[in-house]
């Protein structure tokens, strides 16, 4: 089945948020890969839980923040989506069951409180990574989601979508859309590698060059830039990636 109809939709969407978009890429790099670059220093050095998982997860988020903005009529706070996920394994001290995700929203609320200076606001935006709290909130979907979505990898044991249990995917269900839109989210994320949505972190020559990369995020997007037919969701919806940068 082919995906072109969900692009289309997305691409008001995706142009609606592209400045807020770069904005955060540069938020990402310098105040929150830091601490995912210390796990793999101290205790994750295949970076399961590292800058490569983030940047995936934080990826597929927007791409489904979007598509909930594009068809439905849901407000979408995409400061609140990207934040969360990109703070949701920050507290880390360790692979594994995650014992953490209570200091991992500590310390997206305080990076909320900085950026923002709203207390209440900020509590909520940690909430969204807490999965103990089950939540019909399209927020609290996307953020779970896009983890769960991005560790479907054969290289953490999940043996890829073979292994995935898909009554367990809140994104895409039976109360979000109709069918035909069901079937054109699992033809879009259905095939070999996520059909083109997910990038496989077993590419290890992105991994080996991005390894020392001091602009970690912008150079995962120029590899991806490179490989457009092959990643075709995610290279329509992000930013195209000149020589200089985003733009």
């Amino acid at each position: 089945m082919k995906s072109e109809p969900v692009i289309v939709d997305l691409h008001a969407a995706s142009a609606e948020h592209l400045a807020s978009w770069e904005l955060f890429v540069d938020e990402l790099e310098q105040k929150i890969l830091p601490f995912y670059l210390q796990h793999e220093l101290r205790f994750d050095r295949y970076g399961v839980h590292g800058r490569m998982h983030i940047c995936r997860s934080v990826m597929m988020a927007e791409w489904m923040a979007r598509f909930y903005r594009a068809r439905t009529q849901a407000v979408i706070d995409f400061f609140a989506v990207r934040v969360a996920v990109a703070f949701h394994d920050s507290g880390r001290q360790a692979n594994g069951v995650d014992l953490w995700e209570s200091d991992s929203a500590s310390n997206c609320v305080r990076y909320v409180i900085e950026a923002v200076g709203a207390s209440d606001y900020a509590h909520g935006v940690g909430a969204l990574i807490e999965k103990k709290n089950k939540s019909a909130d399209p927020l609290k979907k996307i953020v779970q989601d896009a983890d769960v979505l991005e560790i479907m990898r054969p290289c953490c044991g999940h043996v890829g979508l073979t292994g995935f249990r898909r009554e367990f995917l809140s994104f895409g269900g039976p109360n979000d859309f109709t069918a035909r839109e069901v079937l054109g989210i699992a033809a879009a994320t259905g095939g070999s590698r996520s059909g083109g949505l997910a990038m496989d972190s077993t590419d290890r020559t992105a991994k080996s060059f991005l390894t020392d990369s001091p602009a970690y995020m912008r150079d995962l997007l120029k590899h991806l830039e490179k490989q457009r037919l092959k990643f075709p969701l995610l290279s329509e919806l992000l930013p195209h990636v000149s020589p200089e940068g985003v733009h």
